[in-house]
């Protein structure tokens, strides 16, 4: 059943006969044909056999969220989209974003932004603009759609349940959850490709949402974690440095919390930062 919604959902034969010439190559494989897969008995496979269907259910949610590549002529349409969510929280952020989907000559769009940017440069977190819920799930697949556009050559995977109500406006959460994927995708900057997997899960009365990447982890010297939340203070380059600090005031001002839960190698393949984000649910 899972095959046939697969090959319905995903008419793509390339893409699944690349998948399947991977799975020749595993040793717990034993045959892999367009027709079945055969692995050796396994204990660790037959708990993750018994997941398969809300796994794969997931990973087709992901994949129809993503959006077609962006065309050659795009000039940066796509990454400006993306970029839009940083100012979510700023006074003209829905005439910006709604002149990006009208498709608006590039020049109209910054004069739109320069003002934009310049409010979401000054750290305002107004509570009346965090109070409201969320479901977290499809804004962060909508999000990752655009991320996978902002970020080519890199990889997105978001594992969650089918709803996530968080106590948090939409527009906060755009803005706290755009910095978190951003750090992320910018983390993995210069490699060729990489990997980004979000984690959502309940703990009672809060939901957990984890962001884990491949990249190089938090280079702040041992015992100097903090500083990857201070204002000001980016590995990233001049001008950087508050969206970490600015996401984790939006998650304070929903009575939540933002964490770092492991600076490198806290994940056995997502060698890179592990950080956590706590919102209590809707």
């Amino acid at each position: 059943m899972e095959t046939q919604y697969a090959a319905d959902a995903i008419p793509d034969p390339p893409a699944i006969a690349s998948a399947l010439a991977g799975l020749v190559r595993l040793r717990l494989t034993e045959e892999a044909s367009t027709d079945h897969v055969r692995f050796r008995r396994c204990g660790v496979l037959s708990v993750l056999g018994d997941q398969a269907p809300q796994r794969l259910e997931a990973a087709l949610q992901d994949w129809a969220a993503r959006p077609e590549e962006a065309r050659s002529e795009d000039d940066g349409h796509a990454v400006r989209q993306w970029e839009a969510r940083r100012h979510a929280l700023s006074d003209g952020y829905e005439e910006y974003t709604a002149a990006l989907a009208a498709s608006v000559p590039a020049v109209d769009c910054e004069a739109l932004l320069v003002p934009l940017a310049r409010l979401t440069a000054e750290n305002t977190v107004e509570a009346q603009r965090v109070d409201g819920t969320t479901d977290l799930v499809p804004l962060l697949r909508e999000m990752g759609g655009m991320w996978q556009q902002a970020f080519s050559g890199r990889q997105l995977e978001i594992s969650a349940p089918a709803t996530a109500v968080a106590r948090i406006s939409t527009r906060a959460a755009q803005a706290l959850l755009y910095e978190l994927l951003a750090n992320a995708g910018e983390a993995m900057e210069g490699f060729d490709s990489g990997r980004t997997v979000v984690h959502v899960e309940p703990s009672g009365d809060e939901w957990l949402v984890d962001v884990r990447d491949s990249g190089p982890g938090v280079t702040y010297p041992q015992g100097r974690e903090d500083l990857v939340f201070r204002a000001g203070r980016s590995t990233k380059g001049e001008g950087r440095g508050d969206g970490l600090h600015r996401a984790r005031r939006i998650a304070e001002a929903a009575d939540g919390a933002l964490l770092l839960a492991a600076r490198s190698h806290g994940h056995p393949v997502l060698t890179g930062a592990h950080f956590r984000l706590v919102l209590p649910m809707g």
